[in-house]
C-alpha cells in the first residue's frame, strides 16, 4: 500500500515536472514576443538609406505602435525562432537610395527580393563572411545595381532561384562563380556582359536541378559561332531564352537536340538562322508549348 502510493506519488512529481518544462519550452515552441532587437535595428538603418518618396514603408518605425517587424511591410519572420526570414521590397512605385551593410547583420533572410527598385547606380552589400548563406531565393532584376556581386554569389549554396536582369554588374562574365550554387533550378541574367558563350551554355551539364534559363541579350560582337561538347540527355531544363545575342543557331543544333526533351519554352529569336535549321529545330521540339525564332 505505501509502495503504491510513493510510485502514485512520483508519478503525480514527474508529471508536473513535465508541465513545467513545456510552459518553459513554450516560447521557443512558438516565437510571439516580436522582432528581435538587434534585427529591428538592422532593418531601420536600411531604411535611413532608402529614398521613400510614396512612404511605401511608413510601418516601418521606432514608434512604440510599431515595435513588431513581423508587421512592418514587406517583412516576414520565423514563428519559430523570431528571426527575420524574408524581405521583399518589390512594390508598384520604387525606392531609391541605397543599401546599407546593415542587410548582411540579418544572418537568417531566407527569401531577399528587391527588383524594380532604383538603386541608383550603387553597389550590392559585399558579402565575404558568408553573412547571407541561408538565402534560397534572391531577386535582384531592374534594380539598377552595379560593381560587384560575385563575392555574395560565391556563398550561395543553398540558393534555388537568382534573378539578376537588367543590372550592371561587372564581374559576372566568367562563370567560375556560378558551379557553387549546386542547388539552383531558376537563373535570370538577361542583358548582363558575359563571356565565353560556349562555356555558358555547358552549365546545364554543371547545374543538375537547372529548370529555367534566360541568357537574352548577354553576348555582344560579331556572330558567334559555337562548339558544344554532348550534354546528358537527362537534364532538367524546362525553359531557355537564349534571345538576341547573334548566335549561328546551327552550329548548335546537337547541343540543342540533347536538351529538347524537357523543353516547354525555347526563344531563339534574333540570332542567326540558316539553310533547313529552322524546321529541323522545329521538328525537335514538336511539343513544346512555346517556341520562337
Amino acid at each position: 500500500m505505501v509502495i503504491a502510493r510513493k510510485r502514485s506519488l512520483q508519478h503525480v512529481y514527474l508529471l508536473v515536472t513535465v508541465l513545467l518544462f513545456l510552459m518553459h519550452m513554450k516560447p521557443s515552441l512558438h516565437f510571439n514576443h516580436g522582432c528581435i532587437e538587434r534585427e529591428k535595428q538592422a532593418l531601420l538603418r536600411m531604411k535611413d538609406d532608402l529614398i521613400d518618396d510614396y512612404d511605401i514603408l511608413s510601418s516601418w518605425g521606432r514608434e512604440e505602435d510599431k515595435r513588431d517587424c513581423c508587421k512592418w511591410r514587406g517583412i516576414a519572420r520565423s514563428n519559430i525562432t523570431g528571426h527575420v526570414i524574408e524581405i521583399d521590397l518589390t512594390y508598384e512605385k520604387p525606392l531609391r537610395g541605397k543599401i546599407s551593410h546593415s542587410l548582411l547583420e540579418l544572418r537568417h533572410l531566407t527569401y531577399l527580393i528587391l527588383g524594380g527598385n532604383d538603386f541608383t547606380g550603387t553597389q550590392f552589400p559585399a558579402d565575404n563572411n558568408g553573412s547571407l548563406s541561408n538565402l534560397r531565393y534572391l531577386d535582384l532584376h531592374y534594380a539598377n545595381f552595379t560593381a560587384t556581386i560575385s563575392s555574395l554569389l560565391a556563398n550561395l549554396s543553398s540558393l534555388q532561384h537568382l534573378d539578376l536582369a537588367y543590372n550592371y554588374f561587372n564581374d559576372l562574365g566568367n562563370i567560375e562563380w556560378l558551379y557553387g550554387l549546386s542547388s539552383l533550378s531558376y537563373l535570370d541574367l538577361t542583358e548582363n556582359p558575359l563571356v565565353r558563350p560556349s562555356d555558358w551554355l555547358q552549365i546545364v551539364n554543371k547545374l543538375p536541378h537547372l529548370e529555367v534559363l534566360w541568357l537574352p541579350s548577354c553576348f555582344s560582337g560579331d556572330e558567334i559561332t559555337l562548339t558544344l561538347s554532348p550534354i546528358n540527355s537527362s537534364s532538367s531544363l524546362i525553359a531557355l531564352s537564349l534571345f538576341g545575342n547573334n548566335l549561328v543557331i546551327p552550329s548548335i543544333y546537337p547541343w540543342l537536340s540533347n536538351i529538347s526533351r524537357n523543353i516547354v519554352d525555347l526563344d531563339l529569336s534574333s540570332n542567326l538562322l540558316r539553310g533547313s535549321t529552322l524546321a529541323e529545330i522545329g521538328n525537335m521540339i514538336i511539343s513544346s508549348t512555346a517556341f520562337s525564332f
